[in-house]
């Protein structure tokens, strides 16, 4: 059984560390700008004051305009950055060898079709939906103005969905990696209500419910699906 000890390669790291610095500086960059591009007569914080006047009576909400106006600076650098590591993670993941991705058990669903139909579906109706919305708010607002108050809080869509689409898509696409070794550590962080197991296993750092990680202690032998482009943990379980 081959062994993946570190799915990433030190140019990968390098890259997703370049990633990482450019899209902090540019969130930065982007909360202050925000700050001067949400008002009237400024782009593209009037479009989205002018459509929730249209819609609401000819009112609009400051503090959901510099939202709006804030997600749609983060789609400058961050739609683009999602594009980059999709296409880099397709790549890799065709070139890939058994050296690399070892061959999980016989009753191990690898390909998970069923998940990847419905991230596909997924995708398609969203794209659809949001195309269909931000073309009528772009270029026919009236047309939305029966739904008032809704048509005002669906705006919302249409900077986030940029984000989501793209990472939804690359997700469905890259393969599934299986993941086996030694499990190195088992830390449970919990932030308000919520809980999350931290699991290092053959070098990589895997997030999932605690409940999947009871009976995993640090030497056990365990094995994973991880999602190409998210990360998720699909499939975790001990190894004997």
């Amino acid at each position: 059984m081959h062994q993946l000890t570190d799915h990433l390669t030190p140019g990968a790291r390098k890259g997703s560390a370049v990633f990482a610095i450019v899209g902090t500086i540019w969130g930065v960059i982007a909360l202050v700008a925000s700050f001067f591009l949400a008002g009237e007569g400024d782009t593209p914080g009037e479009f989205f004051i002018s459509r929730q006047a249209l819609w609401n009576g000819g009112t609009y909400y400051l503090k959901f305009t510099f939202l709006m106006t804030l997600f749609t600076l983060f789609d400058v650098v961050g739609v683009p950055l999602i594009i980059i590591s999709g296409v880099s993670g397709l790549l890799k993941g065709a070139s890939s060898t058994a050296d690399v991705i070892a061959e999980p058990p016989p009753s191990w669903d690898l390909t998970q079709a069923s998940r990847r139909v419905k991230q596909l579906g997924l995708f398609a109706v969203l794209t659809i939906f949001w195309a269909g919305f931000t073309g009528l708010a772009l270029f026919s607002p009236q047309t939305l103005k029966p739904i008032g108050f809704l048509a005002s809080l669906l705006l919302i869509l249409v900077p986030t969905l940029p984000l989501f689409l793209p990472a939804v898509l690359f997700d469905a696409l890259i393969p599934i990696r299986y993941v086996e070794g030694v499990v190195e550590s088992v830390q449970i962080v919990t932030r308000g209500n919520n809980s999350t197991a931290n699991v290092q296993l053959a070098g990589e750092l895997l997030h999932m419910p605690p409940d999947r990680v009871a009976g995993i202690t640090k030497g056990v032998r365990a094995a994973a699906l991880v999602s190409g482009f998210f990360g998720t943990v699909i499939r975790f379980e001990k190894r004997v």
